[in-house]
């Protein structure tokens, strides 16, 4: 009994490392040995507390020592060169129209008189002495064009297109503006839309229509079945009325482009 007593009492006091707490009482040698560890581990701690502390701050971090060497980098590195052309310029294109041509032929005649109008002038014979001239310079330029083709190493046709690739997608965000500035002209309204719209303006034909949104379906309905009715006598003013009104949206068309520098 008095040797349980005495063992539990040294096991409070001495209070073994974790590794001798398997039997009731540690050594005296196995405890100096622990004791031993622990005072060579707090004098390692005591050293490094007396070394000077060292400002972290004044040297250059890990950012700025990339900064340096991509710096220098930079610097050694040789100017980029442009790339050699293999191919031979590529030939002129014609004048985009017949209209085109005459404004350019005509140019310092027209005076104070408007293209449009001084156009609409012309005879039919004049205006075909100007398609027929725009026809050979798109004829000749075509075989220009073969002819340089032909003149071409495949490896020139393949940087050909893809320099111009690269200058069509670099002016794509200029010609977006450009084009948004000045909207696109509005096509002309087809004969059945031109006589929906006369049809519209009729009050009689509202007599009977539902109300809310179902009126102007039943009117299209209506106007529908009326437009089949008309024989080609009575659809006429509005078939020729589509015709005018087409042929001067193709000129309009032509100028918008011209002005917005696009390929017709």
């Amino acid at each position: 009994m008095l040797s349980v007593i005495v063992a539990r009492r040294a096991q409070f006091f001495f209070k073994p490392a974790p590794s001798l707490r398997r039997t009731f009482i540690a050594s005296s040698q196995s405890y100096l040995a622990v004791r031993t560890r622990d005072d060579a581990v707090n004098k390692r701690k005591d050293k490094a507390a007396e070394r000077p502390a060292v400002d972290k701050s004044s040297k250059p971090g890990k950012a700025t020592k990339k900064h340096r060497g991509a710096t220098k980098a930079k610097d050694e590195s040789p100017e980029k060169e442009r790339p050699v052309l293999l191919f031979t310029p590529y030939p002129l294109r014609p004048l985009r129209s017949a209209w085109v041509v005459f404004l350019k032929l005509n140019k310092d005649k027209l005076g104070s008189v408007p293209p449009r109008q001084a156009w609409a002038s012309l005879s039919e014979p004049e205006k075909q002495s100007y398609v027929e001239l725009f026809q050979r310079q798109c004829a000749e330029w075509r075989e220009r064009k073969a002819a340089w083709e032909a003149d071409q190493t495949p490896e020139g046709l393949k940087q050909f297109r893809t320099l111009r690739g690269i200058e069509f997608r670099k002016n794509k965000a200029a010609r977006h503006a450009k084009i948004s500035s000045s909207p696109r002209p509005p096509k002309p309204s087809t004969p059945f839309m031109a006589f929906l719209t006369a049809y519209r303006q009729d009050p009689n034909n509202y007599d009977g229509a539902p109300g809310g949104s179902d009126t102007m379906r039943f009117i299209a309905r209506n106007a529908a079945a009326r437009w089949k009715e008309l024989n080609e006598a009575d659809k006429a003013p509005y078939v020729e009325r589509f015709e005018r009104d087409t042929e001067e949206y193709r000129e309009v068309m032509i100028q918008w482009k011209n002005s917005q520098d696009i390929t017709i």
